[in-house]
């Protein structure tokens, strides 16, 4: 039985689609008059990849709530988060148009993110950011961060995860020892004589995370190289899988006997490469996550499935929290803010497929 409502309450949510809103007015200080809540999903391609065991792990989190919490009704909208301003823009201001909405899940990657954190933060919606791990969203960076991506003063982005500077630990210690792990914090000593080179992408968000490698690298002991084909290991700091194909096909020819070291966002994307890991801030899955997530789609979940359960776990953990309060979006982002977790985050190390298939 718990089954066969575990999955009628998929097909309800599979059935869910856009809502304009129009009925549910918002009041002064957005607030939702109606007692049904609508939670978005913004990822790119949501229905292939990583993105799409996400969207499966927030659409499973939501049905073994039955699509409830207290008084409130939740729905769940999926858009597409394509690549590029426009795509980006279209993607945050179909949540914004909806008066029902209450926070959006997305900011898979830092490029979409700088387009959506100031159109939400401005309509006053909790984003709760997957995978953009650039500091300048919440800490000074470049001049004007980061007012610029806050308009309306109020928080309203929330990382799931980690920034450059955790993100950039985790990729060290894969430097370090590329053996498949977790690891959290700090990276730990460098044997003596290892060596690291860094290699990035133009753009800000790859200087940032170049940096903070740069840094941690330091600390660890790490010997840095200018020249790849005389490094240990390498790091090619990037979030663009396309670019980076090429990049790390002539790594590999030039430094044969180097680890290459990915980022999330490569790793995320599938990106194939010799010799290379990456790290992963998705969770461990919750005891019995697998065989519920099988149950009710049929097949294993993926790598990202769990985060995807993680965030939508958090958003409903916060409208119970804040009750009736919930119809109130400031509310439920300051609910949520108090449910945060104060421990570094935990990356997984993960060896990369050489070519697809393997």
């Amino acid at each position: 039985m718990k089954r066969l409502a575990l999955l009628l309450a998929l097909a309800a949510l599979a059935g869910c689609g856009w809502d304009s809103g129009d009925d549910a007015a918002i009041t002064g200080g957005g607030v939702v008059d109606e007692d049904i809540l609508t939670v978005y999903s913004s990822l790119p391609a949501p229905g292939r990849g990583a993105a799409a065991d996400i969207v499966a792990g927030e659409k499973l989190a939501l049905a073994e709530r039955g699509g409830r919490v207290g008084r409130f009704t939740v729905n769940f909208v999926s858009v597409d988060e394509a690549p590029g301003r426009n795509a980006a823009a279209e993607a945050a201001r179909a949540a914004i148009a909806d008066a029902q909405a209450v926070a959006v899940i997305g900011g898979l990657r830092t490029a979409e993110t700088r387009v959506t954190a100031p159109l939400l933060n401005a309509a006053g919606y909790l984003q709760v950011v997957l995978g953009a791990s650039y500091p300048g969203f919440t800490r000074p960076g470049v001049p004007g961060e980061p007012g610029r991506y806050k308009p309306a003063a109020q928080p309203t982005f929330a990382r799931l995860g980690g920034d450059a500077g955790d993100e950039a630990e985790a990729l060290v210690a894969a430097a370090i020892d590329p053996r498949p792990r977790f690891v959290s914090g700090r990276a730990g000593s460098a044997p003596a004589g290892r060596t690291l080179a860094i290699e990035a992408e133009a753009g800000d968000e790859a200087a940032a995370l170049a940096a903070a490698v740069r840094a941690a690298a330091g600390r660890a002991g790490l010997r840095l190289v200018a020249n790849p084909a005389r490094a240990d290991a390498v790091v090619y700091a990037s979030e663009d899988p396309v670019a980076a194909a090429g990049v790390l096909e002539t790594l590999a020819r030039e430094a044969p006997r180097a680890t290459l070291v990915l980022p999330e966002a490569l790793g995320r994307a599938g990106v194939r490469a010799p010799r290379a890991v990456t790290v992963t801030s998705a969770p461990v899955p919750p005891r019995g996550f697998a065989a519920r997530y099988r149950a009710a789609f049929g097949r294993a979940p993926g790598a990202y499935s769990p985060l995807g359960f993680a965030a939508m776990d958090r958003v409903l953990d916060a409208i119970a929290a804040a009750g009736d309060r919930a119809r109130t979006r400031r509310a439920v982002i300051r609910a949520f803010a108090a449910t945060g977790r104060d421990a570094p985050p935990r990356y997984a190390i993960r060896r990369v497929p050489s070519r697809p298939g393997r």
